[in-house]
């Protein structure tokens, strides 16, 4: 089902291409940035809310309720969106929610992650001014951002959101929803955990969170709970957080021993040795390759030749002439499946004007390795956009597959 969605994403997008003139489908790209405004209006207006509560709304009235005082205005944000498959017209000026807006409605998560893009908008108009100043270009400082350069004022993307609470709880709640399809799916269904969670195994979620990974584990693979061992580590106010959040959703796990949180900076030594699993998700996309070497060069240290995996759970960048670690689309497709990387490559910019992190190919990910002692074993491909790569001493010998 997986294959059959990445072939059809990649074929109908080569199709528009095939079937539509450059002038047509440029011009079509050129003044697109209006329909994720659409998009960001009628979430800060809470159009799916109010359609959700009432049905289906006509314009005069869903513009009375919604604050806008010209309802042609309305109804071409609304019928923008209805081309989009966001929101049915049922009638002439009249509106429902479709299975897209409705989601909208009904999960805080999503609609966060859109009023969060909202928030970014402003990047984008910095961003060729940034990209052409050979300095700011060439810094991955948080200060020299496009998000510190525009709404940011100065501050990069994490002081700014700490210094607003309503950005920020708007922040983490998009990246809850974010996560649930570029990362989630790693958590459970990217590796053969199945073979991992046995025989009292020791997983350690380094810079982990509050522990969304081991808790994944536990509940998708319900009969290895006790059967394995699961260690959060991430910085001390974090694991506060994290104390909290297992008290309330599984204190037993705590309790017993089954689960372990600790304080830990991944820049310096880590004190669990030799354990079977160390896991990071969504961490390397944060940090460049200097101080990314050091976090995997601590790991490195601690893992036990011929047992300990370092596995990293990320979107990795997939070149459209193919990469030869990752599966290539079936011809005449663009290798890397085309216009199914189109969220990874957006979330890329997401990277880059925000905190002034990027995303890496397998290659990227590899040189990294390789200097901290480590080479890549194999890119488990997982449903959705991340991978699972799968790092193991150097010394362990075998061929890079």
């Amino acid at each position: 089902m997986e294959q059959a969605r990445k072939n059809i994403l990649a074929a109908t997008a080569s199709l528009e291409a095939a079937v539509l003139t450059p002038q047509w489908r440029l011009a079509h790209l050129a003044f697109s940035y209006f329909v994720p405004r659409a998009l960001h209006m009628a979430v800060e207006w809470k159009i799916p809310q109010l359609l959700e509560a009432a049905g289906p709304v006509g314009i005069d009235d869903l513009a009375s309720r919604a604050g806008i005082a010209d309802t042609r205005k309305l109804a071409l944000v609304m019928r923008t969106l209805c081309a989009h498959h966001v929101f049915d017209e049922t009638a002439l000026n009249v509106f429902a929610n479709n299975e897209a807006s409705g989601a909208l409605a009904a999960d805080e998560n999503l609609a966060s992650a859109v009023r969060y893009a909202s928030l970014l908008f402003s990047t984008a108009d910095v961003l060729p001014g940034i990209l052409g100043d050979p300095v700011l270009c060439a810094s991955y400082a948080a200060k020299d951002s496009a998000l510190a350069r525009s709404v940011g004022k100065g501050m990069g993307q994490f002081d700014f959101i700490n210094a607003h609470p309503e950005w920020r709880d708007c922040f983490n709640l998009g990246l809850v929803s974010l996560g649930e399809f570029v990362h989630g799916l790693t958590d459970v269904r990217g590796y053969p955990w199945e073979d991992t969670l046995r025989d009292g195994a020791v997983v350690v979620d380094v810079g982990g969170g509050v522990g969304g990974s081991i808790q994944a584990l536990r509940t998708n693979f319900a009969e290895r709970k006790h059967d394995f061992v699961g260690i959060v580590q991430d910085q001390p106010g974090m694991i506060e957080h994290a104390a909290a959040h297992w008290q309330k959703t599984d204190p037993e796990a705590l309790a017993s021993g089954a689960v372990r949180l600790t304080a830990h900076d991944f820049f310096r030594e880590n004190p669990v040795k030799g354990a079977d699993v160390y896991w990071l998700r969504a961490v390397i996309v944060d940090w460049q390759d200097e101080d990314l070497a050091t976090i995997f060069t601590h790991i490195a240290r601690a893992m036990a030749p011929g047992k300990s995996r370092l596995l990293i759970g990320e979107y990795v960048m997939h070149p459209t002439c193919g990469d030869e670690l990752l599966p290539d689309a079936p011809a005449p497709l663009p290798k890397s499946y085309g216009a199914f990387q189109a969220m990874g490559l957006i979330l890329g910019f997401v990277l880059t004007v925000g905190p002034n992190g990027r995303h890496r190919t397998v290659q990227e990910v590899s040189n990294v390795a390789e200097a901290a002692g480590l080479k890549i074993a194999k890119v488990w491909v997982c449903r959705g956009l991340a991978s699972v790569i799968e790092c193991r001493l150097r010394e362990d010998g075998g061929s890079v597959r």
